[in-house]
């Protein structure tokens, strides 16, 4: 496993990617929560790198790349580059969180480059009231928030339930490259305005849905988000929330593989 690896071409280093698995090998491009990073995909470069070339990128705003803004486009122009740069044939998109909207909305530009699509926790169009609380987090109260140190307040929160929920080795790459809790209202404001239902049309690969069984927010409109994909299929992780690679690291990776087997590459 290598940070930085880039492609067929292992003398040149890409900052905030992390590879693992041979060049020759289908590729899976693993697409972080936002708040987060890559590193928290360390589990599943470790369990598909024999089989697939995995490849973990920060987005714009977080990681290595933390000194930039989250902003949506932005983030689904980083994955589309990494497709051209560094992917020869197709990828396989795996996104979690809403970064399973950045890899829905890059799917849907990039048909040619794309062999499926795995969205975890990522199968719902944001309802209207979810508008006016994402847009008064971005507005005054945010800056105000901001100014007095609520990041590291929401930082230290998320990783106060990182090590109660998960086990040691995961928490710590939850923690490894940083958390940016700032990045996640930045992206709701966006979200809201996108009509992921048409995106999901736009797409003709192969789509797994895959929902927490305790995620109650996500899994209710799971089935009728997912009726809008021209090939979709949905599972259920039990004993899992919201972050189901987290909550399941083996599982999920088990689920991605097997998805991966079946695609036309």
């Amino acid at each position: 496993m290598e940070e930085g690896r880039a492609s067929s071409k292992p003398w040149r280093r890409v900052v905030g990617l992390d590879e693992a698995g041979a060049w020759e090998s289908p590729a899976l491009v693993l697409i972080h929560a936002v708040g987060l990073s890559r590193r928290m995909w360390r589990p599943q470069l470790e369990l598909l790198q024999n089989e697939f070339h995995v490849l973990a990128p920060d987005l714009p705003g977080h990681g290595a790349h933390s000194s930039a803004a989250f902003h949506l486009d932005e983030a689904v122009e980083e994955i589309r580059a990494l497709l051209s740069r560094t992917v020869e044939y197709k990828a396989c998109l795996v996104g979690e969180s809403i970064g399973g909207y950045v890899a829905l909305m890059a799917a849907a530009l990039e048909p040619e480059k794309v062999s499926g699509l795995v969205l975890s926790s990522s199968s719902h169009n944001l309802p209207p009231r979810m508008a006016i609380r994402a847009r008064l987090m971005v507005g005054p109260l945010r800056r105000t928030f901001l100014a007095l140190g609520g990041e590291a307040y929401l930082a230290r929160k998320i990783m106060k339930r990182a090590r109660r929920q998960y086990d040691k080795n995961i928490a710590h790459w939850v923690r490894a490259g940083g958390l940016r809790p700032r990045a996640i209202a930045d992206s709701l404001s966006e979200l809201v305005d996108v009509d992921f239902h048409a995106r999901l049309e736009a797409v003709n690969c192969p789509v797994l849905a895959m929902n927490g069984a305790k995620d109650r927010f996500l899994r209710r409109p799971a089935a009728d988000f997912l009726s809008h994909a021209k090939q979709g299929r949905r599972e259920m992780v039990g004993d899992a929330g919201h972050m189901i690679s987290l909550d399941q690291p083996e599982l999920f990776s088990q689920l991605v593989a097997d998805f991966a087997r079946s695609l036309d590459w």
